[in-house]
């Protein structure tokens, strides 16, 4: 590791965190892949000081579909599969509550052999570039949050074919549709409450719980702050916590965008805004009383990238299923002030200057939260950098689908693929890289005969 300060910072990070826990003898270290799934190894902890040097890692990892399988043919199979180096990302030393307290976790960071050049192959490295591109040319800082979504399952009956709230202690019953109510919360208090504890104590900057509109669904927030990629880190880690901590209560969570016909799919909204060098919301104007031009670009910017970004937004078939109007899911490229079906809604925020910024309402819970990110950062350069026009808010219902946005998988990944716009921003090889996975993962999909196939055209009678 060539930044010696740097190296020295981590080394005491790790002496400090072993003086305060002696008890913790194993780590964690892991990653989240294309598809957002963490892997990674359980290192000693007497390892870490190698992983804050740089250990060797196989690059195909970034390649791996959904069940773990290698399949993309640039990477891994035709160049011999190479290594590349991974390190700990400063801070990422965390104990983990809902667990043995002798077992903690570390984040890793992927980077060439030469332990400098960030591995572009690296979801994380692509949104570090984009966002290193945007600090040199424009001086902005960026502002985000996220909304997460997730379905709290009965793992019994998921292992069977029938995703159905877990019974609650309390009550022993099952959640039944129950927005913003105070009973769902209330009987599913326990994994809940520990949720939130745990988060808090990984320094994750949690805000409430609510029931949202399915059976045994939930959203919780990570409240706002100016260091995106730690954002993104940090939603990632709360996914993680949210699914251990379940698991601990002998239930399941799942992201899945539509895990149960009929009910509300699982969104994950990301809400943005820019700050200049005096830290000033960029997105308003006349002290906050209007939407300032930077704000309509960057909306049109968004709404142009959107059909390229689809598959980023919704990445995999069962996606796509989430897209149903009348169910809070945007189907069409609009925008509005306080208008929840539109695709970038811009909360009211009038006479509160801060408060003004864009929230994305398209992707489902299962996006990659580096490249949803990266999507709509990019979106913001190129609608700013060519002052797009958004056209006129949308007032109304935003029902009808847009024939300009991919609605099925094969759609998007042609959008995706052929796209002129998102690959100078995420990478040509990228873009690239991510469309053969994705494609390849989608054809292994489709091979499998459903039960409905059979049901339906399997024939005995003449």
């Amino acid at each position: 590791m060539k930044n010696e300060e740097a190296y020295t910072d981590m080394i005491n990070e790790i002496e400090i965190f072993q003086k305060n826990n002696p008890q913790v003898t194993d780590v964690y270290g892991f990653f989240f892949d294309l598809a957002g799934i963490p892997r990674g190894k359980l290192y000693p902890i007497s390892y870490l000081k190698k992983l804050v040097e740089g250990a060797a890692a196989p690059r195909s990892c970034f390649v791996l579909n959904v069940l773990g399988e290698q399949q993309a043919r640039d990477v891994g199979n035709v160049d011999g599969d190479p290594d590349c180096m991974l390190r700990m990302i400063p801070g990422s030393l965390k104990t983990m509550p809902w667990a043995n307290g002798s077992v903690a976790q570390c984040h890793l960071q992927f980077l060439e052999t030469d332990g400098e050049t960030l591995l572009d192959i690296d979801p994380r490295n692509v949104l570090q570039n984009l966002l290193t591109r945007l600090e040199t040319e424009f001086k902005y800082k960026v502002v985000c949050a996220f909304e997460l979504e997730f379905f709290l399952c009965d793992i019994d009956a998921a292992r069977n074919g029938d995703v159905k709230p877990p019974i609650a202690s309390r009550n022993q019953r099952r959640d039944t549709n129950s927005i913003l109510g105070l009973d769902c919360l209330e009987s599913y208090q326990e994994v809940l409450q520990e949720i939130i504890y745990c988060a808090r104590e990984q320094g994750l900057p949690v805000t409430p719980f609510s029931a949202e509109m399915g059976r045994g669904q939930f959203e919780i927030t990570l409240d706002h702050h100016d260091n995106p990629m730690l954002m993104a880190d940090q939603t990632f880690m709360l996914q993680r916590i949210i699914r251990q901590v379940s698991l601990k209560h002998r239930m399941g969570a799942t992201f899945m965008s539509k895990p149960v016909n009929g009910d509300a799919g699982t969104g994950m909204h990301m809400h943005v805004s820019l700050l200049d060098e005096n830290g000033k919301n960029i997105f308003s104007t006349k002290g906050g009383a209007e939407a300032s031009d930077a704000l309509l670009h960057s909306i049109g910017g968004m709404l142009a990238t959107l059909p390229e970004s689809m598959l980023v937004l919704a990445p995999n078939v069962n996606a796509f299923r989430r897209f149903e109007a009348g169910q809070c899911v945007a189907v069409s490229r609009t925008w509005g002030i306080e208008n929840r079906t539109v695709a970038l809604r811009v909360p009211f925020a009038a006479g509160n200057e801060k408060a003004w910024r864009i929230e994305n309402r398209i992707a489902g819970g299962d996006a990659n939260v580096y490249l949803m990110l990266a999507s709509a950062l990019a979106g913001i350069h190129y609608g700013m950098t060519n002052k797009i026009d958004p056209g006129p808010a949308t007032d109304d219902f935003a029902e009808e689908v847009d024939e300009g946005m991919p609605m099925t998988f094969d759609s998007a990944l042609e959008a995706f693929k052929e796209g002129k716009i998102l690959p100078e921003y995420l990478g040509k090889d990228y873009v690239k890289l991510y469309s053969e996975v994705k494609r390849l993962e989608t054809e292994a999909f489709y091979e499998h005969i459903s039960q409905r196939e059979l049901d339906w055209f399997i024939r005995f009678e003449g």
